[in-house]
């Protein structure tokens, strides 16, 4: 007769000691592994959110500093240099927009109503404080202006708050006419 347990027989009693199952620090290890994968992954996606935010915000100004240059290279070579409009059509007359090559190099704001209105996917970086910067440079040979180049540079602040300022800079180089 079996003493621990009265009602079974040795084998019986044999199987039950032997049964499968998980001791408490195996439970324990198992749940501190999961735990650490879930962490894992909810850091990965917040990372991964905030570099979607900051791609969105550059995608914004490269479309910006492209559309600015291809106008200001479609200007006439003379009429490339500070304090001139872009197009005429973004000259400002009759109330219109006023799009200008800055009259310094100094940065100002892209939050006005005029560069939302020529580039409307500026709305979406309104919090970002997004700057332009324009210096136009000529070069001479034998007292002739040959070259001129113009550089964009454009700032914001970053996405959530998250690191230090974004910046885009464009270099454009304009051969004299012929």
């Amino acid at each position: 007769m079996n003493l621990e347990f009265p009602n079974k027989t040795r084998t019986q009693a044999t199987a039950n000691r032997r049964m499968a199952a998980f001791s408490l620090p195996e439970v324990m290890f198992a749940v501190a592994i999961l735990a650490i994968m879930f962490l894992a992954n909810l850091s990965a996606i917040s990372l991964t959110r905030v570099q979607m935010a900051k791609d969105k915000q550059q995608a914004i100004m490269l479309d910006f500093a492209l559309h600015y240059l291809e106008l200001v290279r479609s200007m006439a070579f003379v009429d490339i240099r500070q304090n001139v409009a872009v197009n005429p059509l973004y000259s400002g007359a009759n109330g219109g927009v006023q799009i200008m090559i800055p009259a310094s190099s100094a940065w100002s704001s892209l939050n006005t109503t005029n560069y939302r209105t020529f580039h409307p996917e500026l709305t979406w970086l309104l919090s970002q404080n997004p700057e332009i910067s324009v210096n136009v440079n000529t070069q001479l040979t034998a007292g002739v202006i040959k070259n001129k180049s113009v550089v964009l540079q454009l700032r914001w602040d970053p996405a959530l708050n998250k690191g230090s300022k974004q910046t885009v800079r464009m270099d454009l180089v304009r051969a004299a006419d012929l």
